[in-house]
Formats: structure tokens, C-alpha cells, sequence
């Protein structure tokens, strides 16, 4: 956790992942806080003047309790924002995160032959499919790309733009 002068804070809830990118910085260890002991970190960073959450992992939603993180974030009235890789989102997810007006970053890292090669699983159409869905309702979204040696500048625009319906 790191808070920086803006008050922001970046906050691994967990190094748990469902995939296992060859690039990853958070290799799991399975240590997390419990959630009633989150919850309390977060009650304090609000009294410390923190205004904006950003929830990484690991994979965030591996947690179960994920949707009551989000939802403590709401009612503390902090700005929250999941960084994932979009594999494990569904309508009750993204429900939450549209009502706790939260935002989620979602890795998206080209083509979807480049991108399930990175991670190491075939998902790059449930990642896009469900990128879609949080469009659909509203939710605030952005997508990060990793650039590797592999990554062709117009195949990874090109499957980002596609995710947004623009390609």
C-alpha cells in the first residue's frame, strides 16, 4: 500500500491470481488481510485524507468478498478502482461496481492470439466480451496493454479499439 500527496492509494488486496502472466509483479503467496480487517485499513486512509482507492492484486476478484470491499469503499465515500484482468467479471460484479460509481482498469495486451500467449490462458474473448458488458451499463473503464517484443504496434491498437467497438 502506498499513499502518494494527492490522496491516493494503491492497495493489494490480494496476491492471488486465476491466470499466471509470465510478466506478473505480484507472484501469489497467498497472504491477504480478512476482510473485517480491510475494512478497517480503509476506514483509516479515509481519516488520513485519502480520497481515491485503487484495489490490485494478484486478480481482485478472486477474493469473494471483493463486492463487500467495494461497497465499504462506497459508503466510506472513497473514489475506488479495481485493476483486473477481466476474466472474472459477471452482471452481479459489475452491478456493484456500477452502484459504487467504481472504476476498473482492465488489461487488454493486443490481438487476442498476442494477449492469451502473455497470460497463458484463452481469454482474450471472455476479457473483451466482458469489457463490453461494463460499456453497457456504465461503468468507467480503461484498459492497460503490455508492450513486449512480441507486440506489433497495429495488431495491439487494433485489438484494443476492437474492445471498444471503434477497430
Amino acid at each position: 500500500m502506498k499513499p502518494n500527496e494527492r490522496g491516493n492509494v494503491c492497495f493489494r488486496v490480494t496476491r492471488r491470481c486465476n491466470l499466471r502472466c509470465g510478466f506478473c509483479q505480484a507472484p501469489p503467496n497467498g497472504k491477504e488481510l480478512p476482510l473485517a480487517a480491510l475494512k478497517h485499513v480503509l476506514a483509516q486512509l479515509k481519516t488520513m485524507g485519502i480520497q481515491r482507492v485503487k484495489l490490485t492484486g494478484g486478480e481482485p476478484y478472486v477474493r469473494e468478498d471483493i463486492d463487500d470491499v467495494i461497497a465499504h469503499c462506497s459508503r466510506l465515500d472513497l473514489d475506488v478502482t479495481l485493476c483486473s484482468n477481466g476474466t472474472l467479471l459477471d452482471d452481479q460484479r459489475i452491478r456493484v461496481l456500477h452502484q459504487a460509481n467504481g472504476k476498473i482498469k482492465v488489461g487488454l495486451h493486443g490481438t487476442p492470439e498476442l494477449h492469451d500467449t502473455l497470460v497463458g490462458a484463452h481469454v482474450a474473448h471472455q476479457v473483451h466480451s466482458n469489457i463490453v458488458r461494463c460499456l453497457q451499463v456504465g461503468v468507467k473503464l480503461s484498459i492497460h496493454t503490455l508492450l513486449t517484443r512480441m507486440s506489433d504496434r497495429d495488431k495491439v491498437k487494433s485489438g484494443v479499439w476492437n474492445a471498444f467497438g471503434i477497430g
